[in-house]
């Protein structure tokens, strides 16, 4: 056994990034014109890009400026390491900028056209709006990233929420100090707090938000976090199977080409990321997320979560994420291959032959983080073995793990905290 891990261990260790040259000679050798570029690999949910185009015979090239990145494990990715691409400077950036180029230029030498993914979008929408005229000469791109660069302002889809009749937990945009204890007062206890946009908050902090229980919670939290504009947010009640999920992708002339509705069973921490969804039917979450993506003018793929207020019974607006989400690859499982039909859509194929028709009750599960999960908790008293057990179905669609390509979730296990 020990012998045969070492095996594994040195198998993907020796994956290493292509070379550019490398990438073009493969491509050269395939009957494919177009080229699905991902950008960055954007771990779990590149994983689910990459599946779900390569299974329909599209190889991508995964670009990323880690040189272990986990999607690069994938046998449908062609890994491209670049230069930094998070917080630079411009020089940095102009230097990123020569590299998209670059992959742009030599696809098109050898009649390959290049199809945009933008993965990470909180963070490189402004990298890609400074440069937009540039990219757009070498590139397909498959959303209006313009327009939502605007809804990375959660204000902003706060405000649209509103417009279009949908129900919003009660929320305040403070700036200052006096303008957060006013607010706070007006919430009361607990609440959330939360940036506008972006994700350098959660870089920082390491979470999406803070609940804020008591008054020593505000004042120690306002001190971290007072640099950011900021929305105080009433917490709506109830557990995270009241979170709900409608993926989808929207064409440019607005019409909804793809889509999934779906809810989170379990979280790795509170107020943390997703660890098992399951999907559901939902007509309702479907009418309030087409209503919101009509109001935006909306174009390209995303994820928009409602939270079912037991109170009332009404579904609020959290928020809009300008991406596939972590847990997308069960829309694919579950029959909805959205990045596919956003591909075929951006080249201008038609989609009115793909099958559509979602499997409800199929599982995502982010095995090994939940298992980490449950014995941390179980330490502390916070869990028991039932009540994992409870979730458990043997029918599901595990986040990193396939049979089909199966070297990233080796990887990822040896990666993992307790083989260290």
């Amino acid at each position: 056994m020990g012998l045969e891990i070492k095996k594994l261990q040195e198998e993907y260790r020796s994956i290493k990034p292509l070379l550019l040259s490398e990438i073009i000679q493969k491509l050269s050798s395939i009957n494919v014109k177009y080229i699905p570029v991902i950008f960055p690999s954007g771990w779990v949910n590149g994983l689910g890009h990459l599946r779900g185009l390569g299974r329909e015979g599209y190889p991508c090239i995964v670009i990323d400026p880690e040189e272990d990145a986990l999607c690069f494990y994938s046998k449908y990715a062609l890994p491209y390491q670049c230069g930094k691409c998070f917080s630079m400077t411009i020089e940095e950036e102009k230097a990123l900028l020569k590299e998209i180029q670059e992959i742009g230029a030599a696809l098109k030498k050898i009649n390959k056209v290049p199809v945009l993914f933008l993965i990470g979008s909180e963070v490189l929408l402004p990298f890609v709006i400074k440069y937009f005229s540039e990219l757009e000469q070498s590139f397909i791109f498959t959303a209006d990233y313009k327009n939502q660069f605007t809804l990375e302002d959660k204000k902003t889809q706060l405000e649209t929420a509103e417009r279009c009749g949908i129900d919003i937990p009660k929320s305040f945009f403070v700036s200052n100090e006096d303008d957060f204890l006013a607010c706070s007062k007006k919430l009361g206890f607990p609440y959330l707090l939360k940036p506008r946009g972006g994700k350098v908050f959660f870089s920082e902090f390491g979470r999406q938000a803070f609940r804020i229980e008591n008054i020593t919670d505000m004042k120690e939290v306002f001190e971290r976090v007072k640099h950011y504009d900021l929305i105080l947010q009433e917490e709506i009640p109830g557990p995270d199977e009241n979170l709900f999920t409608l993926g989808s992708y929207v064409d440019k002339q607005g019409v909804p080409r793809a889509l999934f509705t779906g809810k989170k069973i379990k979280s790795n921490r509170d107020l943390g990321t997703c660890t098992m969804g399951i999907g559901v039917e939902s007509p309702e979450v479907k009418e309030i997320g087409i209503r919101f993506l009509k109001e935006s003018n909306y174009h390209g793929a995303s994820q928009i979560e409602l939270k079912l207020d037991e109170r009332d019974k009404k579904y609020k607006f959290i928020e809009i994420n300008n991406r596939l989400w972590k847990w997308h690859s069960l829309a694919i499982e579950s029959g909805v291959n959205i990045p596919y039909i956003q591909f075929l859509d951006s080249i201008g194929e038609s989609v009115e032959g793909v099958e559509q028709d979602q499997i409800y009750e199929r599982r995502w599960w982010l095995s090994i983080a939940d298992i980490y999960t449950m014995f941390s908790e179980m330490k502390s008293e916070e869990n028991h073995l039932q009540k994992f057990i409870r979730d458990i179905d043997f029918d599901f669609v595990d986040g990193i793990g396939s049979w089909d390509d199966p070297l990233p979730a080796i990887v990822n296990f040896f990666r993992f905290k307790w083989i260290r």
